[in-house]
């Protein structure tokens, strides 16, 4: 099937999850039955519009992927790693640490309440972030009351980039030769492949991008429809919707809208109707409701996390740094630590200042958080350069497109503090790429350097896959041994251990928690940091509800919301300054219990108190 028509069907449910979310969540009717029966409503109109409009002419601009070319070794490699992904998904518990500690952990708040409030929580960004990937999980949690499967939605996403990439490519002018290469070298990026598997919300918003883009490119033999415009207006607003990084992108896609000037003013109707659709599914509300509710529009008043750059200059640069040396961050590096402490040093304090404590660093793996096209894609594109530079060629609008893709970049490197840009960025390397791409000559891919280096790619993103912690396709207790006896320190085996041993159980790191609280608490208090896997307390789904235990609240607070029992952070008390006697004087009950749990590899063994009222 076409890339393009299996993404018209992803920006279709994408954008009824999310108005059928925002619409029955603000009527408070968020439950199993209205959402299934305006679900299928939504999807039986659309998908029959898609048919009726595929049968209405014959397509005459088709670029998917004939199934000769799985005969080729990228193809084969993609297909590989794709199975990879899929294999690591269906064997783990989603570890994605940002989707454990508030992204499902609203969804869940969410439906428990039948539908959005503002939580009472410790962790503000259940409030503030892009709500989008949420409403597209709800189905998960509602019918199926599990997360098992949360990751076939970017593992979807991921089989259609080597098609939107291609298309995307060519009506920018780029050479088929070219375009053909790069439709599955960029894929194959380590953020990319890592996030497939993943429940992360960064790589889905690449389809998003890239479809609302490819809608409003024109080719020779095709022209922008009605139904162009309108998809692309909704893609645009889901890629914005998904995370509030990606509002700069809408730049260059507003360069592109404008240049559709004729088809938007004769159907200006239809087009200022599904404008408005695209901003309900996009960041709008979720900037509307932070305005509301803390008075200022991105949340961060909020969340009292300054991410903003404080020296133009100095977050271009620190920018600059972190995204190459994320990007060049080798797969496998045990020597991090070390060099890690010899960046610190050299760092100048005036670029470190405008980041949190940590941000310049590396990892002795390659890791899901700050990956981003990964150092292969980056060597082969280098070696592309050295080896294929040749006149450039680019249309027009491709030209333009890739200015305003860097101008958006500079944008976000200018204002952003976030210390993980590799990642950040996934939704638009396709749009950076396209510079280089276009100085490369057709024949450039007929060497057998070339050929060689290539297979670096497939090669390191597949090893990527299987090692990473999360989801390891290995026995892990064969790669302790291993690292025994080729006699590396203790340090790094203890590090390569524990490691492991946290990523694998994050899914489910309050279990042994859990299991000291009696089965039929369907109410349970929570005093935490923000920073803690709340996620992993919700287990089994649908079972018990979570409610947070905040600066402010009193023991009749608690009894109002059916709270009986707790669980009680120490190393939140720590932050706040207090004891537990003091806790426990301000809140009452009785500690009845206590464990120590391993939340963070970074982090030492965290203890936690079970805390109980008559």
């Amino acid at each position: 099937m076409n890339s393009l028509k299996v993404a018209r069907m992803a920006v279709l449910y994408a954008a009824l999850a999310a108005l059928a979310g925002w619409g029955l969540g603000f009527l408070g009717l968020l439950k199993p039955w209205p959402y299934v029966l305006l679900m299928t409503l939504g999807l039986t109109l659309g998908f029959s519009w898609l048919w009726m409009e595929g049968n209405r002419k014959k397509i005459l601009f088709k670029l998917g992927v004939h199934s000769r070319y799985y005969k080729k070794l990228l193809p084969a490699s993609f297909l590989l790693l794709a199975l990879l992904a899929l294999a690591g998904g269906l064997l783990y518990t989603p570890a994605n640490f940002d989707g454990l500690t508030y992204r499902v952990s609203r969804v869940l708040h969410w439906i428990s309440d039948g539908g959005w409030h503002w939580i009472h929580s410790s962790n503000e960004r259940m409030n503030t972030r892009g709500t989008v990937f949420e409403w597209m999980s709800i189905p998960f949690f509602m019918l199926l009351k599990s997360d098992r499967l949360l990751f076939l939605l970017n593992w979807t996403a991921f089989l259609l980039l080597p098609g939107l990439c291609f298309r995307f490519f060519r009506l920018c002018g780029l050479a088929a030769r070219t375009s053909w290469w790069w439709m599955w070298l960029v894929p194959m990026g380590y953020g990319y492949a890592l996030q497939a598997g993943s429940i992360g919300n960064d790589a889905i918003a690449c389809v998003f991008f890239l479809s609302s883009l490819i809608w409003l490119l024109p080719s020779r033999v095709k022209v922008v429809q009605p139904s162009d415009i309108v998809f692309s207006l909704l893609a645009i607003g889901l890629t914005t919707g998904v995370k509030a990084t990606n509002l700069v992108l809408g730049l260059p896609w507003l360069y592109l809208f404008c240049c559709q000037w004729k088809v938007i003013f004769r159907y200006k109707v239809l087009v200022f109707c599904a404008g408005f659709l695209g901003l309900v599914v996009s960041f709008v509300p979720t900037a509307a409701l932070n305005h509301l509710y803390c008075g200022d529009w991105s949340g961060m008043a909020a969340e009292g996390n300054d991410i903003a750059i404080k020296s133009p200059l100095m977050g271009f640069i620190g920018n600059g740094f972190l995204l190459a040396s994320q990007n060049f961050q080798p797969f496998v590096m045990p020597m991090a630590a070390k060099f890690t402490g010899v960046l610190d040093q050299i760092l100048p304090s005036a670029i470190k200042a405008q980041y949190n404590p940590g941000a310049f660093g590396f990892s002795e793996l390659q890791m899901e958080e700050s990956a981003g096209l990964g150092m292969a894609v980056c060597l082969v594109l280098i070696l592309a350069l050295v080896l294929g530079a040749g006149r450039p060629r680019l249309s027009i609008r491709g030209w333009v497109l890739s200015g305003l893709g860097v101008a958006a970049v500079l944008v976000f490197a200018v204002t952003s503090a976030l210390t993980t840009p590799a990642r950040m960025l996934l939704s638009c390397y396709p749009l950076l790429l396209l510079p280089c791409l276009a100085c490369l000559s057709p024949s450039f891919g007929r060497s057998w350097v070339w050929k060689l280096g290539v297979c670096l790619v497939p090669i390191t993103a597949c090893l990527v896959v299987i090692l990473t912690p999360p989801r390891p396709l290995f026995p892990v207790p064969l790669l302790n041994r291993i690292v025994k006896v080729i006699g590396v320190s203790d340090t790094l085996t203890g590090r390569v251990e524990k490691v492991y041993h946290v990523y694998g159980n994050r899914g489910r790191s309050f279990e042994p928690l859990l299991n000291r609280i009696p089965s039929d608490v369907a109410v349970l208090g929570f005093y935490a940091t923000g920073d803690a896997p709340e996620t992993a307390l919700w287990r089994p789904f649908g079972q018990r509800k979570i409610v947070h235990i905040l600066e402010g609240d009193s023991p009749a607070d608690l009894q109002d919301k059916s709270v009986h029992m707790a669980v009680v952070s120490d190393y939140a008390m720590y932050l706040k300054g207090i004891t537990l006697n003091e806790w426990l004087g301000t809140y009452g009950g009785r500690v009845v219990d206590s464990v120590l749990l391993e939340l963070k590899a970074s982090q030492s063994s965290e203890l936690w108190y079970v805390v109980a009222w008559p």
